[in-house]
């Protein structure tokens, strides 16, 4: 009768050449990650993920590593790495991208990678790994809103600041993300509080001259002759706007080629004060 150690020499070469046979596969000791992150809702085709290039991804709080430009504009991605002891919990835990606003740094929630990916057995990554030299985890973010602010500098100079933001000298009109905001920035001049914002509104106008007015009208083309009052707003240096106008301290164009019909657009521009 054969010893159990020669039953054993016997037994393992025909063990590994089942596990062969069926595909079994081990996972590497390290395990190189890739994270795609994706916009949950982009709007109309609008997707503004890219904005998140250079922000960090965190996995339970710690940094895994900096958001990089995918060759699409529809995603972006991280890589790392981790030892295979901590599969599961990279699977199951919580992402976030750690992004910076006008209110400061505020963490995104990043959701995923969906039930399937995690219901993956370590035979299945092993084999993802050896044929993509990654795994990959799929992420989803909803981006936080923007809200628009429009500047009127005139001959004013100085440095101008949406709560921590610089804003560039040219700018005249900024989108400024508010994650993170629990209240309204505020807005400075060389360092001098001037106002808030207005969070609630669809837009803030900014205006760096004393005693300047604006008016919010519209402008109508072809057969649309029904036009809606003109909304006047006061010289104060942060006044909120009820809507995003077509055109911003400069005028509508006189006429538009229209095929037909008619249309209207706005424009809001400086007026005399009433």
């Amino acid at each position: 009768m054969a010893s159990p150690k020669s039953a054993l020499r016997v037994l393992l070469p025909l063990v590994s050449l089942a596990l062969a046979a069926t595909g079994c596969r081990r996972l590497p000791e390290t395990i190189p990650y890739q994270a795609i992150i994706v916009e949950k809702s982009g709007e109309n085709g609008n997707y503004r993920i890219t904005e998140l290039v250079g922000a960090e991804l965190a996995l339970d709080g710690t940094k895994l590593g900096q958001i990089q430009q995918e060759n699409t504009k529809v995603s972006v991605n991280v890589t790392w790495s981790g030892p295979k002891s901590e599969l599961r919990s990279t699977l199951n835990g919580k992402y976030t991208v750690k992004a910076t606003g006008p209110c400061g740094p505020f963490d995104l929630a990043a959701e995923g990678p969906p039930p399937n990916w995690k219901a993956l057995t370590d035979g299945e990554i092993a084999k993802s790994i050896k044929d993509r030299k990654t795994f990959s985890i799929y992420l989803d973010v909803k981006m936080p809103p923007k809200h628009a602010i429009y500047i009127d500098r005139g001959a004013a100079t100085g440095t101008l600041r949406i709560g921590p933001t610089t804003i560039e000298p040219g700018k005249k009109i900024v989108d400024v993300v508010l994650g993170g905001c629990a209240s309204a920035p505020t807005v400075t001049l060389d360092g001098a509080p001037i106002g808030t914002l207005d969070l609630t509104a669809r837009a803030n106008l900014v205006t760096l001259e004393p005693n300047v007015c604006h008016v919010l009208a519209d402008v109508a083309y072809g057969d649309k002759q029904t036009t809606r009052p003109a909304t006047y707003y006061p010289a104060k240096s942060v006044v909120s706007i009820a809507e995003r106008p077509g055109y911003v301290l400069e005028s509508a164009p006189s006429s538009l080629k229209l095929r037909g019909g008619g249309t209207t657009t706005t424009e809001l521009l400086r007026a005399r004060c009433r």
